[in-house]
């Protein structure tokens, strides 16, 4: 019997390595009470509610190596992805409270978190207080003084404390994701946010591995001696060139050496490797092969790298081995895009205003016209007897709580209010800000409880008004003004820097370049990191010549598709109601795609996004839900096969823009309608919680 047929035996059965092990393992962490699940507050009245079939619930464990974990953005990046496997699970177990959702139920499951931190760090006390508060069944840390080995070596010992558990406390783990806390920003955030960017992400990616996929690792990171570079991250790309196979020349000697002491054995020098950059990825314990791995600890005893070098180490060869032993044994690898995250446009006009009484007269509210409408197309609010909200007034809490309760659970990342300020209409003096209660209110009772940010339509609300913007003085006015939502702890950041959105930004090319250098430098000096900006690309673009140059667009940071009008934009008017392309501009900035639950009836000449036009119902129609789950898949496949890998800039967040949670006016409206019911919202989850991997081929 040689050495490796040895160490296996007294793995399996030597009762002192299991007790040791126990101890180990009670030192690390003393099993605390699991916390009651919370209970969401969606009201389902008159809905029939579904028994929750007799499925197993999985056991997951969530393995963190957190070196840095005292770097607060790291740290911030580490708790919002395991905080989604917690949403995730909140979903699973919810799942039964939503009747309208036409979706197979979700894998149920159970996790805990190992994770290790610096010794140096003195407040992982609180972290870990946060991990069991957010729902973590157990947590079993480790403070690492050298960090020898990096992460695999710390990755392994979580694996060696995970299968201990499962012999000690007779339970079985049945998949693990593997994060660490890569310093690089850009990389650690596009990975996270394709492994557990949102809760529905982590249901897809479990949806998966519970029918034949092995193991799951972000797309664009793949590395194979096979396979060229074109659908690679592009900073990975612009790293390695070409020459693919560098990436394994200098480790296939450790390689080689690694596999022998695992299995006694050769390993094939000429096979196909793969492995993925990054070492972050999903896997089921009995596919990736957890035990071989552990056998290799003893021997790796005296051989852990203390000095890092950017290759040709045995962490290295460990690192191209962990997905490429399961591929070599015909284990499915699946490839999954940063996760879509759903912003809706919310429209906070429906309540009776100061400025539209002024202008219609007392007893007007935004809801007269649908009312009133009697076409066949026409969908209006589902009532509040169905379990739908009726015709509401937002200044109720009550309806702005179900409003973010509902969608949330179906996937809703938050909400892009419509903010209108003008500096001023003779007709209405009252304030700058028009249409500003529903948000005032959000922030003082918390309603809608999601994650929001602002567009400013600026565009002229009523027919025969004039859009105005004043100068440096009423900028300064408007900015102070802005600026307690900016820093509202939801207010939606990228890389700490609120995220504000214009809708016609071809109606300020005069304007915009001097206001929002004015808007940046003041937002520095009140304590925040910065503006990213970014515009609508809709019908008035060509209307108001925006791309004609850069002029104005280079100030900005980025561009969203806004559906339906951005279909004007084509000589004959498209009937997609998501995006499946980029459009062309003059800066080629950071896009982020949209779509629509309605599309436009209105002529390119006719445009309901016209500053001459205001929209009505007669000029939308509302799409079959089943036109928007379909239009959905195939943007997903988009996203998963073009971008955000092949474009200049990788969407990190992946944010998708709807319009819209509640534009009633021009039919476009997640919400519950008379003819849909929950129809679009089922749709959106389905597409949410069923997100396409692509699968590396196996020759």
């Amino acid at each position: 019997m040689n050495f490796i047929s040895l160490f296996k035996t007294f793995i399996i059965a030597a009762p002192s390595f299991i007790i040791l092990s126990y101890i180990f393992i009670q030192h690390l962490s003393e099993v605390p009470d699991i916390p009651a699940t919370k209970v969401s507050t969606v009201d389902t009245i008159s809905l029939k509610k579904r028994s929750e079939p007799p499925t197993p619930i999985k056991r997951i464990a969530v393995l963190v190596q957190a070196h840095q974990l005292d770097n607060p953005l790291i740290r911030g990046d580490i708790m919002e992805c395991v905080g989604n496997v917690k949403k995730a699970q909140d979903l699973t177990d919810d799942f039964a409270k939503y009747p309208w959702v036409n979706v197979t139920y979700p894998v149920r499951f159970t996790y805990d978190v190992f994770i290790t931190y610096p010794a140096s760090f003195t407040y992982f006390s609180t972290i870990k207080a946060q991990l069991l508060e957010m729902g973590a069944g157990n947590v079993y840390s480790q403070p690492i003084e050298v960090n020898e080995g990096m992460d695999i070596k710390q990755f392994l010992n979580q694996l060696l404390t995970a299968d201990t558990l499962q012999y000690t406390q007779d339970f079985t783990y049945d998949s693990f994701l593997k994060i660490h806390s890569k310093s690089d920003p850009h990389w650690r955030r596009t990975m996270l946010q394709s492994l557990c960017g949102t809760p529905a992400l982590v249901l897809s990616i479990l949806r998966a591995l519970d029918r034949d996929i092995g193991v799951v690792v972000p797309k664009g990171f793949i590395i194979q001696r096979s396979r060229g570079t074109e659908a690679m991250y592009r900073p990975l790309r612009d790293f390695i060139g070409k020459d693919v196979e560098q990436c394994f020349r200098g480790d296939i000697d450790n390689m080689k050496l690694l596999y022998r002491a695992m299995y006694g054995r050769e390993l094939d020098e000429a096979a196909d490797f793969v492995f993925s950059a990054g070492t972050m990825f999903w896997a089921t314990f009995q596919q990736f092969g957890v035990r071989d791995w552990l056998y290799v600890l003893p021997w790796m005893v005296g051989r852990w790298s203390t000095v890092y070098q950017p290759d040709q180490l045995l962490e290295h060869a460990m690192e191209r081995l962990f997905i490429s032993i399961p591929y070599l044994n015909k284990v499915r690898i699946g490839e999954v895009a940063p996760a879509m995250k759903p912003i809706a446009i919310y429209q906070p006009t429906y309540h009776k205003m100061l400025a539209k009484k002024a202008l219609h007269g007392k007893g007007y509210d935004e809801w007269k016209t649908l009312k009133a409408y009697q076409g066949k197309e026409v969908i209006k609010p589902l009532d509040a007897a169905s379990g739908g909200f009726g015709y509401y007034d937002l200044t109720d809490t009550t309806t702005r709580q179900r409003q973010g309760d509902l969608a949330r659970a179906a996937g809703v990342t938050g909400f892009m209010f419509y903010h209108y300020w003008n500096t001023g209409d003779s007709r209405v003096t009252y304030t700058n800000t028009l249409m500003s209660k529903v948000v005032d209110l959000m922030l003082e009772d918390g309603y809608p409880e999601l994650p929001f940010m602002f567009c400013w339509r600026n565009v002229a609300y009523e027919e025969g008004m004039t859009q105005e913007y004043g100068d440096t003085e009423q900028w300064e006015a408007h900015f102070y003004y802005l600026l307690p939502y900016f820093k509202h702890p939801r207010y939606i950041r990228d890389d700490g820097r609120p995220v504000l959105a214009f809708y016609r930004l071809g109606d300020m090319q005069d304007t915009f370049p001097q206001m929002i250098m004015l808007w940046r430098d003041l937002a520095v000096k009140n304590g925040l990191t910065g503006l990213y900006v970014f515009y609508a690309i809709n019908g008035l673009v060509r209307e108001d010549g925006l791309f004609s140059s850069k002029e104005t667009v280079k100030y900005s940071d980025a561009s969203f598709q806004h559906f339906p009008s951005i279909n004007e934009l084509h000589p004959v008017n498209i009937v997609n109601s998501t995006s499946h392309v980029d459009v062309k501009t003059p800066t080629n900035h950071r896009q982020y795609w949209g779509g629509s639950t309605a599309l436009s009836k209105l002529t390119n000449s006719s445009s309901s996004s016209s500053s001459s036009h205001r929209a009505t119902p007669a000029d939308s129609f509302p799409i079959p839900p089943q036109k928007l789950r379909d239009d959905l898949s195939d943007t997903s496949l988009q996203m998963l096969n073009k971008l955000p890998y092949t474009e200049n800039q990788v969407n990190i967040p992946n944010y998708f823009f709807l319009n819209a949670w509640n534009a009633w006016g021009e039919q476009a409206a997640l919400e519950p309608s008379d003819r849909h019911g929950f129809g679009y919202l089922s749709v959106l989850k389905e597409s949410l919680e069923n997100q396409p991997l692509s699968v590396v081929p196996v020759d």
